[in-house]
Order: structure tokens, then sequence, then C-alpha cells
């Protein structure tokens, strides 16, 4: 009889792989790989870990795009025109930013803009849906954010 294999929130991560698991217990998990229970185990564990720290990677880049868009805003009240700021920011992204170009400073302080007071929103759908958003009628973006927080 073959043993379910636990769901990754029945595991805490990273458990200890025992020195010796036990020989012919290997299972398959794909077709060309095969683990030990106990090293199944151990992955699944990972797994949970890989997925939870690319989860707080993506949490954490959409918070760094909002405060970058945030910072941009505040200089660009400072400039009596657009043109005065875009020169600035060009600028300043070439001295100081390295690879970030000017087009993308400009997209975080639209993103900025529309979800700085529901950066949770933003969490939810994702950099790509909510930038599809942006130019999106507001009785679309309404209907998201309704149905977002509805659980849907």
């Amino acid at each position: 009889m073959t043993q379910r294999r636990p769901d990754s929130h029945d595991l805490p991560n990273h458990k200890k792989l025992p020195a010796n698991p036990e020989a012919g217990s290997l299972a398959p998990i794909d077709k060309e790989h095969a683990l030990s229970s106990a090293s199944i185990e151990v992955l699944m564990g990972i797994e949970t870990d890989i997925k939870d720290t690319h989860e707080a990677g993506v949490k954490s880049a959409i918070r760094y795009r909002l405060t970058m868009g945030k910072h941009l805003n505040d200089a660009k009240a400072l400039f009596d025109n657009d043109a005065d700021f875009g020169k600035w920011r060009q600028k300043f992204a070439k001295e100081h930013l390295g690879t970030v170009a000017p087009r993308t400073l400009a997209l975080y302080q639209q993103m900025s803009e529309q979800y700085s007071t529901t950066p949770k929103l933003l969490e939810d759908l994702g950099w790509s849906v909510a930038q599809e958003l942006l130019n999106a009628p507001e009785s679309i973006v309404n209907k998201v954010r309704t149905r977002l927080e509805a659980g849907e």
C-alpha cells in the first residue's frame, strides 16, 4: 500500500533528511526522478519555502515600485512644468539608478498615483494586471476591486 504524500502545508519547512533513508523506498516524483519518502517530505518543505520567498519578493518589489513612484511624484511637484521634470528624471536615473529607464520610472509614478492608497489591491492583482487597469474605465476598475474584496 502506498502512503499518501503529505501536502506542503502538512509539513514544517525544511525537515532534516534522515541519514539513512529506507532502502528501496523510492517513490516517483515525475517521469525521470524518484526520491525516498523522507526526501519527498524535505523537498515539499523546500518547495513551500521557495513559494513563500517568491511571494515575499513580489510584494517587496511592488512596495519598492510604489515608493519610487511616490518619491518621483513628490519631486515632480517641485518643478514648474513636465518638461523640466522629465529632463531632471532622465539625468537623475542615468547618474544614480543605473539600468532603470526613465519610462519605467514614469510607470512607477502612474502606478503610485493609482494604487498608493490601496497597495494590497496591487499585490492581489499583480503588477501586470494592475498596469493593464491603468487605462481601463473606472467602472471596470471598480468591478475588479469589488470581486477581489469578495475573495474571488
